[in-house]
């Protein structure tokens, strides 16, 4: 039993690794909006989670760092849209919603980091999708 264990770590490290090193094409699709957001509003925060994104869906800079840095300066950008908009209910049940789906899909569970597409595709739709809703909500009635 315990040489499955390890038989199957390995196997799971090997596909981690892996994609790791690959292009992220579908969440670098995702980030669209943010692309329309930055252009259409003069949004300097949708600018910097564009640059962010294209950064570490790019693999340009090492996964492990990208994930802590991505997470962090996205956190600030939530926080502080709920800060400026007074507490919008709006805005603070999608951002929560994207916050809690990035958290378990990434730090939480093993079952997405296994099943590497769907986990882009509930990113892409439940991540970047609410928070660029939420961002669109903040521009047309907070700025």
């Amino acid at each position: 039993i315990n040489k499955k264990k390890k038989k199957y770590k390995k196997k799971y490290y090997k596909i981690f690794q892996k994609h790791k090193l690959t292009v992220n094409k579908t969440a670098l699709i995702g980030l669209i909006p943010f692309a329309y957001i930055a252009i259409y509003y003069n949004s300097l925060t949708a600018l910097t989670i564009l640059i962010n994104g294209i950064i570490f869906h790019s693999r340009f800079l090492d996964y492990d760092i990208m994930i802590y840095i991505d997470t962090i300066v996205n956190a600030i950008f939530i926080i502080s849209c709920i800060i400026i908009s007074k507490f919008d209910f709006f805005i603070i049940f999608f951002t929560s919603i994207g916050s809690i789906i990035f958290i378990y899909t990434n730090f939480m569970t093993t079952y997405f980091k296994k099943k590497y597409f769907l986990n882009n595709v509930f990113h892409v739709i439940f991540v970047q999708g609410l928070c660029a809703i939420a961002l669109i909500k903040f521009y047309l009635y907070h700025l």
